[in-house]
């Protein structure tokens, strides 16, 4: 009969050496891959930053804009 158990842990190592030494025939199905965490705010107050140089600039587009339309007598 055979039984399926799930074991999570961080020594996998240890428990496959001991399954090899006792001859017990295992499989992995799937053994998950270590993913680095990364901080999604590491950027955050850059990212706001840029976003406010943003605002400035296209308020200073308006600006130029305005200033060429009042020089030529269109308004």
């Amino acid at each position: 009969m055979r039984e399926i158990i799930i074991i999570k842990t961080s020594e996998s190592g240890k428990i496959r050496n001991f399954l090899n030494q006792e001859g017990v025939n295992y499989e992995v199905f799937q053994e998950p891959q270590r993913v680095p965490k990364t901080d999604i705010f590491a950027n955050y107050g850059q990212a706001i930053k840029d976003k406010e140089r943003e605002k400035e600039l296209k308020l200073w587009d308006n600006v130029d804009l305005d200033e060429q339309l009042n020089n030529d007598d269109e308004w």
